[in-house]
């Protein structure tokens, strides 16, 4: 309830001065809500993918798929089409970057 009076709050007063309470009171009430497992899976999920996503989905949507991306026309479609290659991508990434790292960490460590 308190969560949704913050969002209130939010929307109802538009200035500067509250957005900085806003941003606290929202982050400290939503790490004290009793969540389901699988919530706290997938934000986990994304956060080890969220970088790679902030990275690549730009090139996805403006560059390299833009006709396949907004082909779809609905916003909600075109957002999972776009988090799914994302994600799918970033998983691909990871992949490939792990030997390197591996590499990375053992040459610096001599």
């Amino acid at each position: 309830m308190l969560l949704l009076l913050t969002i209130g709050f939010r929307i109802l007063f538009r200035t500067g001065a509250f957005h900085a309470f806003y941003v606290y009171a929202f982050i400290i009430i939503f790490l004290n809500l009793k969540r389901a497992r699988i919530i706290d899976k997938s934000l986990a999920f994304l956060g080890q993918h969220s970088m790679n996503i902030w990275m690549i989905n730009s090139w996805f949507c403006y560059y390299l798929f833009k006709d396949f991306i907004y082909g779809f026309k609905y916003p909600l479609v075109i957002l999972l089409v776009l988090m799914a290659v994302s994600i799918l991508t970033s998983m691909i990434v990871n992949v490939l970057c792990r030997p390197i790292e591996k590499l990375i960490t053992q040459k610096s460590s001599l």
